[in-house]
């Protein structure tokens, strides 16, 4: 709504109701339909604007925000089913981080004014934001088992016990060769067990508080500058420290010939960002206060198998039938029954904290750009970009130190054992902190995992692009984009899957970014029909006129990967990010990207000089239907033995670490199935036609 109240006052007002469903049966096809979420994101907010006029000198604008609406919903299949993860396999059953539901009422107030004087256009104003939010995540709450070879399980457990001494004299080199993921799962042997029990729901609220002022100067007919600085203040949901912060901004224009054709334009500034809700809400729910979440994990060193056992085969003492795993979930009686307590501070327990030195994370931006008019339609640009990225959200392991080394003595005949011939290449052996060692802020053996939010990642992208534009004329217009351009960062998400795997070592996670696309193509354009509709014109003017065809084409190369292991090589339970030593983070390089685009519309008038009409439309995506690979199996298993020694059980596995080894970057194989290494997990979607009628009046 647009209302004219006076001649300096105007009002206008918008409501917007938005709601998106979207089914995910999953990342890849190594993800089965059971873990599979769906996603509902509502929103309507209304916001509404005041301008009042005080003379052609002072322009005041007043604008309100309010969305008190504001949900997202993840949702599982029900009933729960127990998530199993079976290394170079897939995964099944519920997924971990759902449901996940989030409720916001978001709220904004600011009043900007404009000055205009002489060559100086001036602006400043304020801001204030409250937001509350419903924060709401069931963590493992029907538990999850993680299946990988281990050292734990020799292949003669698969050997009746009874059996296993006259197997061994029989075959005394059995007793070095590990089962694998599958083998594990057959003979219920998981090496990791995590599940989370009581309050999974989490209240908080913040307050935003913003002003800038900004000078647009106009120094004389061929240079502009514009200068400006925010200050704000982020009063974040406890437990995350407050601050305040100010950003300055610069940016010019610069016509650099009297003809007005060519233009250098450049800028740069500090861009800060509000915490994520995620950070305060997770570090809320899973700090192991017994106010919200109690979460515990199990792994061989400590009855993993007691609990897994029991869910398969049954324990009549604690009401548990046979069968219940793999289809079914273990309660908290249950767990507690077979002899795991569950209460905060148990030992085995798994804990999120927040650094006490957290910050906001921001980026250093800078660009300088040149502009050449060719013709009165046609202009070549380019440009250079800069984005550096600092106190970057990053989940970091703590609580674990290098066995071995001093102040962390390897404490059992076990590790002492794993030391006596570790493989350089398997990189630091990690033990849990305890009484006899000291780890700093979390020294505490009863403790599995301890992961802390920091501050610490950082990010730098530089890119070259080059354009060509075409303005609208003659019937047509197009746009081609090229972006030459190198990312290199230190993690990858906040998410604790994606912790570094040698966490005594972060330097070593810097690396390519995984959102690294070195070459990068993109042509688009819009043709229209020269022919006319109407009296007078023949039939194939009438039957062309009113047609837009508009094509483009995308073509990329490959994102980066990392070559993972599938298994805890080190000893710190975690297995989501664990790779050799000598092999970097993302040097692995995904399949390029092409595809060609194609959109064709029709109106049909209901009079010639009529507005009024039906368009018509066919959008194909894909048009070639080429298969665009998605990502890659990343996995390569390995195994390690008791002592710590380094063997390749699969043969293509073997080959691609010895060429890795050599500084090869490994692709993906379009030979291998999806199971091998290397092979190909997912694709983008083949060619798609929409459809689409719309009546314009």
């Amino acid at each position: 709504m647009d209302y004219q109240a006076t001649n300096r006052d105007s009002i206008n007002a918008r409501f917007t109701l938005t709601r998106n469903f979207t089914n995910d049966i999953g990342t890849s096809n190594a993800t089965a339909p059971s873990i599979s979420t769906s996603l509902t994101y509502r929103d309507y907010s209304t916001v509404v604007t005041w301008t009042h006029n005080f003379g052609s000198n002072l322009i005041n604008q007043v604008r309100a925000q309010f969305s008190p609406g504001n949900s997202s919903v993840t949702a599982p299949p029900e009933p729960a089913v127990t998530g199993l993860i079976v290394s170079g396999l897939g995964g099944f059953g519920r997924y971990f981080g759902a449901p996940y539901i989030v409720h916001q009422q978001r709220y904004q107030f600011e009043d900007n004014v404009t000055m205009p004087r002489g060559k100086h256009t001036f602006k400043f104003g304020g801001s204030y934001r409250p937001v509350k939010y419903n924060f709401r995540n069931d963590l493992w709450f029907a538990g999850e088992y993680q299946f990988q070879a281990s050292a734990a399980y020799a292949v003669t457990l698969a050997v009746p016990s009874a059996d296993r001494a006259a197997f061994l004299a029989a075959a005394p080199a059995a007793a070095g060769i590990q089962l694998n993921s599958l083998q594990n799962l057959d003979l219920n042997l998981p090496f990791l067990y995590r599940q989370g029990f009581h309050n999974p729901l989490w209240i908080g609220t913040g307050h935003y508080v913003g002003g800038f002022a900004q000078d647009a100067w106009k120094v004389n007919q061929r240079l502009s500058l514009d200068l400006g600085g925010r200050i704000d203040w982020d009063g974040e949901p406890q437990p995350v420290p407050r601050h305040a912060y100010f950003s300055p901004r610069l940016g010019f224009a610069w016509q650099l010939t009297g003809d007005g054709k060519t233009v250098l334009r450049g800028g740069g500034g500090l861009f800060y960002s509000p915490i994520y809700v995620q950070i305060p809400g997770y570090t809320s729910i899973l700090n192991g206060s017994g106010t919200y979440i109690n979460q515990i994990a199990k792994s061989p060193l400590n009855g993993v198998t007691t609990i897994y056992g029991a869910g398969a085969n049954g324990n009549a003492g604690c009401n548990i039938p046979a069968g219940t795993y793999p289809f079914g979930v273990l309660t908290e009686a249950q767990i507690n029954c077979l002899g795991t307590p569950t209460v905060a501070g148990a030992a085995g327990r798994v804990l999120f904290d927040l650094n006490p030195n957290y910050k906001n994370n921001y980026a250093i931006q800078a660009n300088l750009g040149i502009q050449r008019q060719i013709t009165k339609d046609l202009s070549v640009e380019v440009a250079y970009q800069m984005y550096h990225g600092l106190h970057i959200q990053q989940p970091v392991a703590l609580n674990y130190c290098e066995a071995g080394t001093p102040g962390c003595a390897a404490n059992t005949a076990a590790l002492v054992a794993s030391l006596s011939a570790r493989d350089p290449r398997l990189g630091p052996l990690y033990r849990v902190c305890g009484a006899d060692t000291a780890c700093g802020r979390v020294n505490d053996s009863g403790i599995t995992q301890f992961t802390d939010y920091q501050s610490r990642g950082t990010s730098i992208y530089h890119g070259m692009t080059a354009s060509l534009t075409k303005r609208f004329s003659d019937h047509f217009s197009f746009q081609a984009n090229y972006t030459w351009s190198k990312a290199i960062d230190d993690n990858t998400d906040f998410n604790s899957l994606f912790a570094p795997p040698f966490p005594s070592r972060l330097f070593t996670d810097r690396s390519l970014s995984t959102f690294d696309i070195r070459h990068n193509f993109v042509v688009s354009g819009v043709f229209q029909s020269p022919f006319k509709a109407g009296p007078g014109h023949n039939f194939a003017a009438r039957a062309f006129a009113d047609m837009t065809l508009s094509p483009s084409i995308f073509i990329r190369s490959g994102i980066p990967f990392t070559l993972r292991t599938g298994t805890d090589i080190n000893g710190d339970t975690r297995t989501s990010t664990d790779r050799l030593f000598n092999i970097g983070r993302n040097t692995g390089i995904g399949p390029n990207y092409r595809s060609v685009n194609m959109r064709i519309s029709k109106a049909f008038r209901f009079k010639a000089d009529s507005p009024m009409r039906i368009e018509v439309s066919a959008d194909f995506a894909n048009i070639l239907n080429r298969t665009n690979f998605a990502a890659v199996n990343e996995v390569l298993p390995v195994t390690v033995s008791s002592t710590g020694v380094l063997t390749f059980p699969n043969a293509l596995a073997a080959a691609d670490y010895a060429s890795a080894a050599t500084n090869n970057r490994l692709t993906g194989r379009r030979d291998r199935r999806l199971s091998d290494p290397l092979g190909f997990t997912s694709a983008f979607n083949p060619r798609q036609i929409l459809w689409g009628a719309k009546f314009v009046f």
